[in-house]
């Protein structure tokens, strides 16, 4: 949670951590009388002026646990999130597995290059993106700064987190 606490939070979509986080944070904060994607790309554009990337330590399902600098990262069961980005354009919900998008750190100009180019899912071409499958995924912040999180367009704490598939949970019937 914010305070530091222990939560249990749940999402369908997307949780993610990092520039994300930050970027719901202040999207949520302002109005989306023009859309949720208008509001997440403004908000996108005023985060970039304060965010730095964070130094994390993550693991997925029994790998290895890697330190990065990275810009965010995106933990995804669902294909979109804030306002409509593809930032995991193969996830499927009913595959029991977590696509992860992992964005390593980066300047402002080509994170901003990058946020823009989520919205069609070309920044899976990016030499900075790496993509990763599991069931569990972990994260803990390297340092006192915070590292907020974005669970489903909510900004519910911190790191450290620990996500994990619930395969089954929902039934979906279309």
């Amino acid at each position: 949670a914010h305070d530091g606490s222990i939560a249990k939070r749940h999402f369908v979509n997307v949780a993610s951590f990092g520039f994300s986080g930050a970027v719901a944070s202040k999207a949520n904060a302002s109005s989306k009388r023009l859309g949720g994607r208008v509001a997440f790309l403004s908000a996108t554009v005023r985060s970039l002026i304060s965010y730095d990337n964070v130094e994390v330590w993550w693991q997925a399902d029994d790998g290895e646990r890697v330190r990065r600098r990275l810009v965010m990262a995106a933990v995804g069961n669902g294909r979109y999130f804030g306002g409509g980005m593809k930032v995991a354009p193969d996830a499927d919900v009913a595959d029991g597995l977590f696509d992860v998008i992992i964005i390593r750190g980066a300047g402002r100009l080509k994170v901003l290059t990058l946020m823009n180019s989520i919205y069609s899912g070309g920044h899976l071409k990016s030499p900075l993106v790496s993509i990763h499958r599991a069931r569990l995924v972990e994260a803990w912040p390297i340092g006192m700064e915070p590292v907020p999180i974005d669970s489903d367009g909510e900004a519910p704490g911190q790191l450290p987190a620990r996500f994990e598939i619930m395969v089954g949970a929902l039934s979906l019937k279309i």
